[in-house]
Parts: structure tokens; C-alpha cells; sequence
């Protein structure tokens, strides 16, 4: 009531009735717990991000692990996170780890995550899995023109 002039305060029906007050703290507070985990998610990953930025790679890993568990209802950062620490296991000399990660990222991400089958080509040549390296080159380059065009390929190498 306070954006009202004040002639018309005095005049204008509530906006909420007594009987949804209550639905809308709950909500209230529903927001607010879940912005609360959103902000967790966000400071991990940017933890873990630093951590690998200053190649301290099982710190990294550390971090990423530790975020996932406040991550399960959140697809993207899940397929983020596995992505990422995919990422610090290959740069600790882990392919096969980066291999598992990179296929729990396109489990969260199936679509469009080009990062995820890249890493998860370098791990498969790596492991000598030729052939899976291939398979996942061969998407890239089926997703790559995709990607271009909505503007979300202009990162496709890792920031590694």
C-alpha cells in the first residue's frame, strides 16, 4: 500500500486475503531456502573453480564433490560440477575418472554439452578407447554448427 497515494490507501481492497498470508510465507520461505542452496551451489563451484584456476587439482576435486551433495535437484549444476571435476581428474593424471565424470555430466546434460563429450574424448584417447573418443568427436561436430548458431559455442574449448 505504500506505492498507492495516499488518497487511495484508505480506499483499496487488499491485495491478499487473510486466508493466503499464510500460503505466501510458506513461499516466502521456500524461496528464500532454495535461493539459499542456489548461492551454496554457486560458491562451490566457484571454490573449486579457483582451486583449479591456481592448479591445485585435488582441491578442485574436493570442492566440486563437496557441492554435489546440495546439488541433486539442480540438473545443470550437476552436469556442471561433474564436468568440471572431469576436468581436474584428467589434469591429476586420472582418465578414467574424467571418463566416468564426463558421462555423469551428459546423464544431467544430455543435450548440447559439448564441453562434457569433448573432455570425455581426450580421457577415452587417453584410455585408448579410440573408438569412443570418435563417437564423441563425431557429436561435437554434429552439435558444433547448433551451438554457433545459439550463441552458446563461442566457449567450447575448457578454460583448463
Amino acid at each position: 500500500s505504500k506505492l498507492l497515494p495516499l488518497q487511495l490507501q484508505k480506499h483499496a481492497p487488499p491485495i491478499v486475503s487473510r486466508l493466503e498470508q499464510p500460503e505466501i510465507l510458506k513461499m516466502r520461505e521456500s524461496c528464500k531456502q532454495e535461493l539459499a542452496v542456489l548461492n551454496h551451489l554457486q560458491d562451490g563451484r566457484n571454490r573449486g573453480n579457483i582451486a583449479f584456476q591456481n592448479r591445485k587439482y585435488a582441491d578442485a576435486v574436493v570442492a566440486y564433490t563437496h557441492t554435489m551433495d546440495y546439488a541433486p535437484a539442480h540438473p545443470e549444476y550437476m552436469a556442471a560440477l561433474y564436468c568440471n571435476r572431469a576436468a581436474a581428474q584428467m589434469a591429476m593424471g586420472r582418465p578414467q575418472k574424467a571418463f566416468e565424470d564426463c558421462t555423469r555430466s551428459l546423464y544431467f546434460k544430455p543435450h548440447d554439452n559439448v564441453r562434457a563429450l569433448l573432455r570425455r574424448a581426450r580421457a577415452s584417447q587417453a584410455l585408448g578407447k579410440f573408438r569412443e573418443a570418435v563417437a564423441d568427436l563425431e557429436a561435437i561436430h554434429v552439435l558444433l554448427p547448433a551451438a554457433k548458431a545459439s550463441g552458446k559455442g563461442q566457449d567450447i574449448e575448457p578454460k583448463d
